[in-house]
């Protein structure tokens, strides 16, 4: 079996037909016609050659899915393969090549031409008048068996170079097509984070802090009118919830509660106790229902406090980092937050993945802000991890003592997080009085 065809191979190609093509050039007004139309086949093939060379580059393997079935799924309906049409044009040329070597004689240059380099060769006397017994294929064809042999590797290289350009095009046109419809979501993206304005804005949230449980009474009598028509209980994350099984009784202790009449006029209670009691004859069941689902939400306003600045917070440091690690969570394509409290001062750091699976917050303790020289800023302070796992359920865990290292992927963001810890450092630092000694009259 030949082995594929290299680079070289086809400059090789290129080479020999033009070689060959001279060869029929010389002595061409002596030689018969035949001659002239293998001459200009062979200049076309040379031409090819180095159109497929130009356009394949070192690698002249066509990938086969830029290419129709026919050439991909090797020779099927008589038609041949890229690899089989460079393999026969090499051995039709190799064939030539050898014919020329041995009825060809070195043509007569000038006598100023440098003898080391090689020369032209034209046809014999003899060749010319026996050229019709000259087995000029591999099969003993004649030339005008020869030149139909040249134009089918001629216009089979055309085909295979149109079919490589247009699919090159095409690679382009998509190319262009998906780097134009990425412009247009970066766009997009570009617009809509202008609209949202500045990013500490965005924490701005006006949700409530709190859950609202609305409760309609029902009449006793149609006739009678309503004293209260419905009450709103505020819950909050810290309000305390407890059941009494024995009486199937939920008491939500010490909230705000509001109260409407018929005529919608207001009475607020504040720190007052709620009581449902049911009824039914599954009471108990129903009791523990309405206590979990209570709960529940309680869960999530506690959730929400966590991983969200709070109303009486300002946020006065926001990163952006790769990933961001300590030793009880790994959070990647993390966004950090410090917040400071506008009622006691306090700071609170939030750290949170892009997709709010992962939640890492605690309340900095005041090593955190140590004044330099000094080793890592302490994290030693209760801290709350919440995360997302794959049943969709969310896991809340507690360290007491919070965790030892935070650690950056990015040296960047590391160095602007030091950065932010320095400024809240100044903000953080007490304010000293200055010791003004007084001049007496004496000193004066």
């Amino acid at each position: 079996m030949a082995s594929p065809v290299s680079f070289g191979d086809v400059v090789a190609m290129s080479k020999i037909a033009w070689r060959v093509a001279h060869a029929f050039t010389k002595g061409r007004h002596s030689a018969p016609r035949e001659f002239r139309e293998v001459e200009n086949q062979l200049y076309s093939l040379s031409a090819a050659l180095a159109a497929f060379k130009d356009v394949c580059g070192d690698d002249v393997t066509v990938d086969p899915a830029d290419l129709p079935a026919r050439f991909r799924n090797g020779e099927r309906d008589g038609l041949q393969t890229v690899t089989g049409i460079l393999d026969n044009c090499r051995e039709t040329l190799k064939h030539l090549e050898g014919i020329v070597d041995r009825y060809s004689i070195v043509a007569a240059g000038p006598k100023d031409k440098d003898p080391g380099k090689s020369r032209l060769r034209q046809w014999s006397a003899e060749l010319l008048k026996n050229y019709r017994k000259i087995a000029w294929t591999t099969q003993a064809g004649d030339l005008a068996a020869l030149r139909s042999q040249l134009m089918v590797h001629t216009n089979s290289l055309d085909l295979v170079l149109g079919i490589i350009v247009s699919s090159r095009t095409s690679r382009i046109e998509d190319s262009l097509r998906e780097n134009s419809s990425m412009l247009k979501e970066i766009y997009s993206c570009l617009l809509n984070y202008q609209e949202l304005g500045n990013p500490l804005e965005r924490y701005n949230d006006p949700s409530l802090a709190h859950a609202e449980l609305w409760i309609y009474y029902a009449k006793e009598k149609a006739d009678e009118p309503a004293d209260v028509t419905k009450s709103i209980v505020h819950l909050h994350h810290s309000t305390s919830i407890k059941t009494e099984e024995n009486e199937a009784r939920v008491v939500i202790q010490a909230v705000e509660c509001q109260s409407y009449n018929q005529d919608q006029r207001v009475h607020r209670l504040e720190k007052v106790d709620v009581v449902f009691h049911m009824t039914s004859l599954e009471g108990e069941a129903a009791a523990k229902t309405l206590h979990q689902r209570l709960e529940d939400m309680r869960m999530e306003l506690f959730i929400t406090s966590l991983q969200y600045p709070r109303p009486d917070e300002t946020v006065v440091l926001h990163l952006q980092a790769t990933e961001v690690e300590c030793e009880v969570a790994a959070i990647s394509d993390a966004e950090l937050l410090i917040t400071r409290s506008r009622d006691d001062g306090q700071h609170r750091l939030i750290v949170t993945s892009r997709n709010r699976c992962t939640v890492l917050t605690q309340v900095l303790p005041d090593t955190f802000f140590a004044p330099p020289p000094s080793q890592a800023p302490s994290f030693a302070s209760p801290t709350w991890l919440i995360q997302l796992d794959a049943s969709g359920r969310r896991r809340v865990y507690h360290y007491p003592n919070g965790f030892r290292f935070l650690r950056f992927r990015n040296t960047s963001a590391e160095r602007m997080f030091e950065l932010g810890r320095n400024a809240l450092l100044q903000g953080a630092l007490p304010v000293r009085e200055l010791a003004v000694r007084e001049k007496t009259e004496d000193q004066l």
